[in-house]
């Protein structure tokens, strides 16, 4: 056992210094080329990098406090950056829905549109594809029902998962507050409050009467926000792949019997030449050379991730029982090394039972918290957090009529040609596409 688990402690380092040797040169490409990029955080890796090339003997766990703590607050920057997106995509649905009041198309026969779209959500065998075009026509359908009806449709939901976790009614709660623009993440006061100055902006349109030269304006600022929303983001999951790579490198460090391997040196060589100069002072022949260097080192990050399946296959790890610091290490280094990027290491789940008092109080308050959002919110943007968030929840229809009924009656109850006949275009583009 202990030899395995020294196997894959290896295996963790060997493909954490391959990979991150590699981020580690695109990143400071990037930083080069003036690209978007947080100048602390890059700060902050640079060191890191500093103390892996050290040959000091020195405890790393100080090293992995600092590396952990920046992995948290690039987490935090996310969730604000995840925030901001979700609220653009609720004035996205109503700036689309505005867009034919100023250039003015011929309309969709909606009869005919209805049993295309009708046709095409059943048109596959698989139930649960079958959902997922539900909810991809619930998403930009016209929403024409009262508030009651909608509040009965989250009750409903929501008591779907009576007897599970608190954990899972907790998560899907999380996911309509996301689609509702109700959740506020920790740090939102914090970071990114040119977003925050700019989405206050789309809260004090009034889109009743928006004119065609404010409908333009703000349609660029929502294209332009959402262009530095996605750059951004892309710069942090960059950093975030890199970070647990140098976290993984620093806890092997102090965990394993080291085993050396062909193309260690080669990544030292490169991580020493990329922190030295940050491309600075490499000539395009140094360059040359270091990409040379890379393509020793093609395959063998395939055979470390190989070795890591073989041997996670073969060593159980239950925290619960096994409090050795090995055994918390192997648990912390499969967790950085998987594909989820931004997992949280000591993630505590709530594994209490939802009953049903636990339900009607969380129930209860999501409903009082969308009331008091709509109360102050215009029908326009009621409209477009009601058709986000029915699209969030499991399907509520119990037959095809019903389905067709409901597509009916979404065109048939809307007056507004422009929101009207934006729905059936996307809606159309989004069949033709599939």
């Amino acid at each position: 056992m202990k030899k395995d688990m020294n196997a894959l402690i290896n295996a963790y380092y060997k493909a954490a210094l391959i990979k991150g040797t590699f981020d580690y040169y695109i990143i400071c490409e990037k930083q080069l080329e003036c690209e978007a990029v947080d100048e602390e955080v890059m700060q902050s890796i640079h060191s890191a990098f500093g103390e892996i090339l050290s040959s000091s003997n020195e405890d790393k766990k100080q090293d992995i406090l600092k590396v952990e703590h920046l992995r948290n607050q690039i987490i935090q920057k996310m969730q604000v950056l995840t925030a901001y997106t979700d609220q653009l995509q609720v004035y996205e649905y109503v700036l689309n829905r505005c867009e034919q009041r100023y250039q003015k198309e011929e309309l969709i026969d909606e009869e005919v549109f209805a049993n295309k779209l009708f046709q095409f959500i059943f048109l596959v065998k698989d139930n649960m594809l079958i959902n997922d075009n539900i909810k991809a026509c619930l998403a930009q359908l016209p929403v024409r029902m009262t508030k009651m009806h909608y509040f009965d449709l989250i009750r409903q939901s929501i008591l779907l998962y009576k007897g599970s976790e608190q954990e899972a009614v907790n998560s899907y709660l999380y996911i309509l507050r996301c689609s509702a623009m109700l959740y506020e993440p920790e740090g939102i006061d914090d970071y990114f409050l040119n977003h925050k100055d700019e989405m206050e902006l789309f809260k004090r349109v009034d889109y009743n009467k928006l004119t065609k030269e404010e409908y333009s304006r703000y349609t660029l600022l929502l294209s332009k926000m959402a262009e530095n929303l996605i750059i951004e983001s892309d710069f942090y999951v960059s950093a975030q792949d890199l970070l647990n790579c140098i976290d993984t490198i620093l806890i092997s460090r102090t965990s394993m019997e080291q085993v050396t391997w062909e193309g260690e040196e080669d990544c030292r060589k490169i991580l020493s030449d990329v922190y030295t100069t940050r491309f600075d002072t490499l000539d395009m022949e140094s360059r040359q050379h270091l990409e040379d260097t890379f393509s020793k080192l093609e395959g063998e990050q395939e055979k470390a991730y190989d070795e890591i399946q073989r041997l996670e296959a073969k060593i159980t790890v239950d925290t619960e029982k096994d409090s050795q610091e090995i055994l918390l290490n192997l648990e912390k280094m499969g967790k950085l090394m998987s594909s989820s990027v931004f997992t949280e290491l000591e993630l505590k789940i709530n594994t209490q039972l939802a009953d049903e008092n636990y339900i009607e109080v969380q129930t209860k308050q999501f409903i009082q918290e969308l009331s008091d959002l709509f109360d102050k919110s215009s029908k326009f943007v009621v409209r477009s957090i009601m058709a986000a968030t029915l699209s969030k929840m499991p399907v509520f229809f119990n037959s095809k009529d019903e389905v067709y009924h409901y597509i009916k009656n979404s065109l048939k109850q809307c007056s507004d040609f422009a929101e009207k006949n934006v729905s059936m275009k996307l809606l159309n583009e989004f069949m033709d596409t599939i």
